[in-house]
């Protein structure tokens, strides 16, 4: 941008960035004085050269790092290069000896465009989150944001004007709920306009003066060795070098982020060929770092505990069975360590399952499951650390999780592993938190999430909401198992990508490397495991008739020739590799 008004010429140090890997700066602190009597704050010098056309010049240019622009060409610029400004003609012109070159202006529009959200957005009580929003422009380095006056007043949403770029019609706003209750916008409302600046505006033109004024940098600092940066994008080079990870160097907060947790971050993303994307991704993951931390035991929070209602009043006791010295060794000190989580307490049984009443609260069903993910292109999953022991038990049914070992009794203060309606219970957790970004763009099958996109702004936006509600209720994921921003992912014994889902190989190896059943539980855990696959093969059912016969109450085992073309015809059909599009 060339400004008349300047009196000198300013660029952003990110476009000098991106324009010299490692510009040569003379670090000299200043604070200027706006023709507004705003501040504008520079860092120092750097010579630039600018082609007009095919002729070059040359100006020393203030850096700064708040500048509203990229570039602005003051007068310092105008005149030691002799640059012509022909108002009446709309452009401006250089000459070098009898050669004389001229560039257009650059007319920015006056009209304003519409600014709506990419998604329906779920805002929960007091949350401030950052969304991305669409517009009419393909791209725009510099556009004023103005929110909707309605928006504001009738919902009580917070939404700062900005300065906004766009890129590929989208850009991303930040929006605070100040209500104490949810609230929901559908992707048709109107959250304000953008504009592009007026010429006068945009370039803060900067005054001469004699009285140079020295500043404080914005804190921007690594918390470890104290050294300050210009934005948060060098600093994090600088984490990513020297392993000083802390999320307060990231977002603000105290808590220090391990370094085995960051080296597992830095592994899951780097399969992530853009820089720039990989780079984003990991940001995420590290001011969300908490939920990958599982160097200590943690429940949830959840108005949801599990509970323990039972058939019977009669006390359950049973004797414990009889180990060896070296297995009693192992138990107690198992004991202790679920004492020390806090997984266990003393208390003052393999049986309870027996007269515990069954949960009906519905599992979602795989193949809504998998008709849901049609479209998507990028997925991430998401597995739970050690799932039910964040689970707690209800106070009152505490008890009746009792166990023995040799000379202590003890109990569950969370849910154990293979109780009674552990699975209705955590599905039920998990689908209260996600709300409704179930079904929108994230899926849960008891412990397993998987999250699920069109387009890669949308899905890091999708990751942070669902990272956001896993660190708001405490929830630990197990980052080994974790898989991130992935085109073609596991998910329920199947793989799954844009083009559809097809079983996964290991699946497919395993029931082909089946013998030839022998008895009827061999025969049943034959058909069982086919049968999961069953929407992969036509007429499964006639199919397999012969196989399922054999599982009937009171059947006896005969295998013959009809019983052996079944199992051929199934085993054949998962040697074609099948492949069923997601509708």
């Amino acid at each position: 941008m060339i400004d008349t008004g300047s009196a000198y010429s300013t660029i952003h140090i990110n476009t000098l960035r991106k324009l010299i890997r490692q510009p040569h700066i003379i670090y000299q602190k200043k604070l200027h004085r706006t023709a507004n009597n705003t501040e504008l704050r520079t860092i120092g010098l750097v010579k630039l050269k600018i082609n007009i056309r095919n002729i070059p010049t040359f100006i020393l240019a203030e850096v700064a790092i708040d500048l509203c622009t990229s570039l602005v060409l003051g007068n310092d610029w105008i005149r030691q290069n002799r640059i012509d400004i022909i108002n009446t003609k709309q452009c401006i012109s250089k000459r070098q000896g009898s050669y004389v070159v001229t560039v257009p202006f650059l007319i920015y529009e006056d009209e304003a465009y519409q600014v709506l959200p990419v998604h329906r957005i779920h805002l929960l009580p007091e949350q401030n989150i950052i969304i991305p929003v669409r517009v009419k422009i393909k791209n725009a380095d510099t556009v004023i944001f103005t929110p909707s006056n309605d928006l504001i007043g009738k919902k009580r949403l917070l939404i700062p004007h900005a300065l906004l770029k766009v890129e590929d019609g989208i850009s991303w706003i930040t929006m605070i709920n100040a209500n104490e209750s949810s609230q929901y916008i559908n992707t048709n409302v109107i959250l304000g306009t953008i504009s592009f600046p007026p010429l006068a505006s945009i370039s803060l033109p900067l005054l001469p003066s004699q009285k140079i004024e020295r500043y404080t940098t914005p804190d921007i600092k690594c918390r470890a060795c104290h050294e300050r940066y210009v934005s948060k994008k060098q600093l994090f080079e600088h984490l990513r070098q020297s392993g000083h990870y802390s999320t307060s160097n990231i977002n603000g907060t105290n808590q220090q982020v391990p370094p085995e947790v960051f080296d597992k971050i830095k592994h899951l993303v780097e399969h992530i060929e853009n820089t720039r994307v990989r780079q984003q991704f990991e940001l995420l993951l590290i001011k969300y770092a908490q939920v990958f931390d599982t160097s200590k035991s943690t429940t949830i929070r959840s108005i949801v505990k599990h509970t323990i209602n039972i058939t019977s009043t009669r006390p359950i006791v049973q004797r414990p069975y009889r180990k060896t010295t070296a297995q009693e060794k192992i138990i107690a000190d198992m004991c202790e360590q679920f004492y020390h989580d806090k997984i266990i307490r003393p208390s003052q049984s393999p049986r309870l399952n027996e007269i515990t009443e069954k949960d009906n609260y519905p599992l979602p069903r795989i193949q809504e499951i998998f008709d849901t993910l049609g479209g998507a292109k990028y997925f991430t999953k998401l597995d739970f650390q050690g799932g039910y022991y964040q689970v707690p038990i209800d106070e009152e049914d505490k008890p009746k999780t009792e166990f023995t070992t040799r000379d202590k009794l003890w109990e569950f203060n969370v849910m154990p592993q293979g109780i009674k309606n552990g699975p209705p219970t955590f599905q039920r957790i998990v689908n209260k938190l996600l709300g409704q970004l179930q079904w929108n763009c994230a899926l849960s099958y008891i412990d397993d999430i998987i999250i699920y996109s069109k387009s890669i702004n949308e899905h890091l936006h999708h990751l942070e909401q669902v990272l956001s509600l896993l660190n708001h209720a405490n929830f630990r994921l197990n980052v080994t198992k974790c898989e991130f921003m992935q085109e073609k992912i596991k998910f329920l014994g199947h793989m799954i990508n844009e083009n559809g889902i097809s079983p996964c190989p290991d699946k497919v190896r395993a029931i082909n490397d089946i013998p030839v059943p022998s008895n009827i539980k061999a025969a049943i855990s034959f058909v069982k495991m086919a049968e999961y696959y069953r929407n992969h093969i036509p007429n499964f059912s006639t199919l397999a008739q012969p196989l399922f016969d054999l599982t009937k109450k009171n059947a006896k085992f005969i295998w013959g020739e009809e019983e052996q073309n079944s199992f051929n015809k199934i085993k054949q059909n998962f040697i074609i590799e099948i492949i069923t599009p997601i509708s």
